[in-house]
Parts: structure tokens; C-alpha cells; sequence
């Protein structure tokens, strides 16, 4: 019975399903985070609320059979990095949303369609709260930080 990587959803019961861990970290249940151990910010893909988590929030739930809850393709993640919109500030909000890999753009974006960010901080440290406007480029892009 294998354990997975989750972020518990703040606002839902839906998890957010990190990607599959390699076979020595799932063993060592070691926690799939970034180096740097910084905050990130995730939409969920179930309410499309996107909140602020840290590494000590990463969960290893147990599962019966992974056909029945998990992806059958290999997920990845990605950020979408959008202009702070508060006025003047040259800051970016980066937002997490782990979906299947090699997903086309327009398709990532969507995940934002909907979103409702609660209290997220920009590079500059404005925080934002609200319903995503879609103001400005998005960038779009695999998470390689997730990789190692």
C-alpha cells in the first residue's frame, strides 16, 4: 500500500496531489519540498482557492490503489507567475498548480481561471486577496525546483 505527497486543501476536503515521488523519497517518506524550504502557493484544482503552504503542511497520505485515486499520467508542477496588483509595484505573485505534465499553456492558464487568491504575498511582500483578474503577461512554466 503505497503513501503519496498532499497538500490538505485549506478551504476543501480535496488534497492536492504532489507528484509522484521517486522510490527513495517515498521509502524515506522524505518530504517532496523545494531546497530553498521557502513558501509556495497553490491553487486547489477542486474549489480553485489558492493559498500559501509550507513544507511542514506536506502530508503522506496512505492509499488502497493508486488506479482509483491518482492521475494516470505523471503530474507536474507548474508556476504562473502574474503582476502584483498593487499599484506600482514591479513584484510578481508566483502560483502553484500541479497538473498533468506536458500540459499545452492556454490549459495551464486555466487553472487560474476561477482562482481566489487568499492573502497571497507578491516578491515584494504586498498581500492580495480576491478573485483573479487575469491582469497582465502570465508566464508560464514547468517548476524545475520540484525536480531534484
Amino acid at each position: 500500500m503505497p503513501f503519496y505527497p498532499v497538500l490538505p486543501c485549506k478551504s476543501c476536503p480535496q488534497p492536492i496531489w504532489l507528484p509522484f515521488p521517486s522510490p527513495d523519497e517515498a521509502i524515506r517518506r522524505q518530504i517532496p519540498w523545494p531546497r530553498d524550504w521557502k513558501p509556495r502557493s497553490f491553487v486547489c484544482p477542486l474549489c480553485r482557492r489558492v493559498y500559501e503552504y509550507s513544507a511542514e503542511d506536506c502530508q503522506w497520505r496512505h492509499i488502497g490503489s493508486p488506479d482509483q485515486i491518482l492521475p494516470s499520467k505523471p503530474l507536474a508542477i507548474y508556476r504562473l507567475s502574474v503582476p502584483c496588483d498593487k499599484e506600482r509595484c514591479a513584484g510578481l505573485i508566483h502560483i502553484h498548480a500541479v497538473m498533468t505534465e506536458g500540459l499545452p499553456r492556454h490549459a495551464v492558464v486555466g487553472a487560474l481561471s476561477q482562482a481566489y487568491v487568499m492573502n497571497i504575498s507578491c516578491e515584494r511582500g504586498h498581500r492580495s486577496s480576491g478573485s483573479w483578474r487575469g491582469d497582465g503577461p502570465i508566464d508560464v512554466r514547468q517548476d524545475t525546483e520540484w525536480d531534484s
